[in-house]
């Protein structure tokens, strides 16, 4: 389902063949329906949480993949099948990360498999701007050189799906066995996709001098549109 979300924003022109950018990040989900700060003023602590790592279109702010784990944990553990994963749905040029995914092997790993660009501040960088160039391995150092801070101002938008994610179908979780929780997660994602999809679309719709607005939605109009 979420492949044809994708094939489906392809379509429609909401994404190129191949995205541009794309970032990838991890977030945590509450298992319960309070919140982490409740109980630490509360003075609970629960010490595991869903955690979702995902890759997104940082033009569209459509989820390409997704892998949920449990938390805390590093983020380098679902990096692989992750990237894997979302460069088989969408092939996208350059990937922006977060210095948690600063590897030489990461780098290497999406140049020599899938010809895409990594972007992640090596950790010795005291600042993302401006990363020291003495590194030894090669393609940190010279990715630290040629250091592209244009592009990985973008690496925002993916905290900005994190916040839709959870603003428009909140973070607390309904499900409590481990397999529901997974499932409500990726459905989450998925309702998301399908939310921008429905988003663009009506815009798209009114623009063209159509009548699709507010209340007036209804389940064949979304589905002529989609289709």
């Amino acid at each position: 389902m979420l492949d044809a979300t994708i094939d489906q924003a392809r379509d429609a022109g909401l994404i190129a063949p191949t995205s541009p950018l794309a970032a990838i990040d991890s977030t945590g989900m509450e298992s319960r329906h309070v919140s982490r700060y409740f109980s630490h003023r509360r003075g609970c602590h629960y010490s595991r949480y869903p955690k979702l790592s995902a890759i997104v279109d940082t033009a569209s702010h459509l989820f390409l993949g997704l892998v949920v784990d449990r938390g805390p944990k590093n983020d380098l553990v679902e990096f692989v099948p992750l990237v894997r994963q979302a460069h088989r749905r969408q092939r996208f040029e350059t990937l922006l990360g977060d210095v948690a995914y600063d590897s030489e092997g990461n780098l290497d790993l999406l140049a020599t498999q899938h010809r895409v660009a990594g972007v992640f501040p090596p950790r010795r960088g005291q600042s993302a701007n401006k990363p020291p160039s003495k590194l030894r391995t090669p393609r940190r150092r010279t990715l630290a050189q040629q250091w592209p801070a244009a592009d990985y101002g973008q690496r925002w938008q993916i905290e900005t799906s994190f916040s839709m994610l959870k603003r428009l179908l909140g973070s607390a979780l309904s499900s409590r066995r481990r397999h529901a929780i997974d499932r409500e997660i990726t459905l989450r994602v998925l309702t998301l996709n399908l939310m921008i999809l429905l988003s663009t679309a009506i815009h798209l719709f009114n623009r063209a001098g159509g009548t699709l607005r507010g209340p007036y939605v209804t389940q064949s109009s979304v589905l002529s549109l989609l289709n």
